[in-house]
């Protein structure tokens, strides 16, 4: 996650710091849940799997090293709206962590669904 913090050069706002949490840190945590009551240890749901995340944030950083200004090419603006110019790197932060909910609630909503005991899957 300190990696990834740096290549978007999150700095010292909060918001984009939790943000990257859902899709970088808690993924573990979601699929081990799953796996427990169901058996099976499911990394992908859809399209996107740990595998392909992997390979897509490994990509954005590889990415830094072929331009002349490294990590700063993720400030760019990207669009206006509610007042706030949003850089690539702000958008890149948002897609990801609403992926990365997605994919925790699929896994959380199939392990709690499958595990006998409710009460004990809370």
């Amino acid at each position: 996650m300190t990696i990834v913090c740096a290549v978007l050069k999150v700095g010292s706002e909060p918001w984009k710091i939790f943000a990257m949490a859902p899709p970088v840190m808690a993924t573990h945590y979601s699929i081990e849940y799953n796996s427990h009551f169901t058996n099976c240890h499911i990394t992908a749901i859809g399209l996107i799997g740990a595998t392909e995340q992997l390979l897509i944030q490994q990509g954005f950083i590889a990415a830094t090293a072929f331009f002349a200004e490294t990590n700063d090419a993720y400030q760019v603006i990207m669009f206006e709206a509610m007042g706030h110019n949003f850089s690539l790197s702000e958008v890149l932060i948002i897609a990801s962590s609403l992926a990365g909910i997605n994919f925790e609630v699929t896994q959380y909503w199939g392990g709690f669904s499958a595990a006998k005991d409710k009460l004990y899957a809370l």
